[in-house]
């Protein structure tokens, strides 16, 4: 188990990191019985803001994975111009922007063209979180063309 690896490890000038839930099942328990747990910190960690200040994180993030990537056609920059956009479809998080533009990615070099494009981004369904801020908001009574008779209608029609 990782936390037996840990503590029977010399000591290291070293940090371990897992991301939202991605704590392995039984981490802080091992051998020793809890001590993983007794020596590690949570951290919760909220949206990532589109501006801090004069800063934009967001951007700035979308930027940095944007040189990582090795396709070939693709274009600078084309991700962060885009930036808006990412940000609302992925409810401000990191998680689920790494995960639609990793997913855009193998669906460039699939599909041969080697370049994101806002097009290819559309067509990436994303984790719940993400995909349930970005629904429509409810209809409300103040908007005519929502009454609750229309509702009813229109759900008749989609069954």
């Amino acid at each position: 188990m990782l936390a037996d690896i840990l503590l029977k490890s010399p000591p290291l000038p070293a940090a371990a990191c897992f991301p939202n839930s991605a704590l392995p099942s039984g981490w802080a328990l091992g051998m020793n019985g809890g001590h993983g747990a007794g020596r590690a910190t949570l951290i919760t960690c909220g949206p990532l803001p589109a501006r801090h200040g004069t800063r934009e994180p967001f951007r700035e993030v979308i930027t940095d994975i944007e040189h990582a990537l090795d396709l070939h056609q693709h274009k600078p920059s084309a991700l962060p111009r885009h930036a808006a956009y990412l940000h609302q479809r992925t409810a401000s998080r990191i998680g689920s922007l790494t995960r639609l533009i990793r997913q855009a990615a193998i669906t460039a070099i699939c599909d041969g063209t080697e370049r994101i494009t806002k097009t290819t981004l559309d067509t990436i369904r994303l984790d719940h979180l993400a995909e349930q801020h970005n629904r429509p908001a409810p209809p409300t009574t103040a908007n005519p063309t929502h009454t609750r008779q229309n509702i009813v209608d229109q759900r008749a029609f989609t069954r």
